[in-house]
């Protein structure tokens, strides 16, 4: 039997290209004239993308134009991120951005193409708890337990 430590929420946000994209919108009274391309990371079918297609059938009937679902897979969601950086940055083109591209891809490749400072946040759509799991006989309970344990043991902890 395995032990479940405290969940940590960590929010997924959607990210749209550049700090102009705000104004840009702003200025376009009209917006939008054209259909909206969500960029989705996962492939056709994961929970990311049944959740951007809910979101995209939505925002199509209250905008008035079609929100297209885009999967661009690959790279641990490397692939979609990029094909937003080098999208015109005019508000018609999204990311469903995750932890993965966005935090983990860059610290195992900072030269991904790619930082924060690329993105502007537009709205969070969901939340995901992740676990942190030991097997039972493990002598940490908490957070703060494994973590001292994890330091005491002077090598690399190996996680999955």
């Amino acid at each position: 039997m395995l032990k479940t430590f405290k969940r940590t929420s960590i929010s997924v946000v959607v990210c749209a290209i550049l700090a102009a994209t705000p104004l840009a919108l702003a200025a376009e009274t009209d917006f939008p004239t054209k259909p909206i391309t969500i960029l989705e990371p996962w492939k056709a079918g994961s929970t990311p993308d049944v959740a951007m297609r809910a979101v995209a059938e939505i925002a199509s009937r209250s905008l008035g134009q079609p929100v297209v679902v885009q999967n661009v897979v690959g790279g641990s969601g490397t692939r979609a991120t990029l094909s937003l950086v080098n999208a015109d940055p005019d508000g018609y083109t999204l990311l469903n951005n995750w932890v993965a591209p966005q935090v983990v891809s860059r610290l195992f490749n900072p030269e991904v193409g790619y930082s924060n400072d690329d993105f502007v946040p537009v709205s969070g759509i969901m939340s995901l708890p992740f676990t942190l799991l030991v097997n039972e006989s493990h002598s940490a309970n908490n957070i703060a337990e494994f973590v001292a344990w994890a330091n005491e043991q002077g090598r690399p902890i190996n996680v999955g």
